[in-house]
């Protein structure tokens, strides 16, 4: 991939996509991953390659047409200096991922109770693989749901300075700080 600077960001995989938009899906090929690149770019010659489609730009929009019907397939408006796809509204986010289990579904979400993960299959919002379990606890649940008892009270108040001193003892440290130190 060379950009418009003449630099070559790092390539690290390929895969597939697609291109959703109206009633039209475009099924993308051997799409690259650069993750230094902040947009998605798509290749209007790798697009005129893999389709049967003719390309319009103006100073304010473009289209990407069926060559044979001329049927308007993708369109977009331009934004500064790159062409923007116009979005397609998606019914819900969710649904863009495969199945997965009711554990996955917990994670992903920020760890809901099991009563909300049952509210989102029933509405079929999120397609949960097998049962909600009621009596599932995650570790990190339950790492959060711990609690520190209160230090005991004491009965002895300090009169003067220094009669008692609280100090960590601990050391060295087998890691080294920012610091260095």
């Amino acid at each position: 991939v060379l950009i418009g600077d003449g630099s070559s960001p790092p390539i690290i995989g390929t895969g597939d996509s697609f291109i959703k938009q109206r009633n039209v899906t475009l099924p993308l090929h051997d799409v690259l991953l650069v993750p230094s690149l902040t947009k998605n770019l798509v290749s209007i010659s790798q697009l005129t390659k893999q389709f049967p489609v003719n390309c319009e730009f103006s100073n304010v929009d473009f289209c990407v047409k069926e060559r044979e019907t001329g049927k308007p397939m993708i369109t977009g408006r331009r934004k500064g200096d790159l062409y923007v796809l116009s979005p397609s509204p998606e019914l819900h986010y969710s649904h863009r991922f495969k199945s997965r289990s009711a554990d996955t579904w917990h994670q992903r979400l920020g760890h809901p109770q099991t009563i909300a993960l049952q509210l989102l299959k029933n509405k079929g919002l999120i397609d949960v693989v097998g049962k909600v379990k009621y009596e599932h606890l995650c570790d990190s649940c339950q790492l959060g749901k711990l609690n520190k008892l209160p230090f005991s009270s004491s009965k002895h108040s300090s009169s003067a300075i220094f009669e008692k001193i609280h100090c960590d003892l601990w050391g060295p440290a087998p890691i080294l700080s920012i610091g260095k130190f």
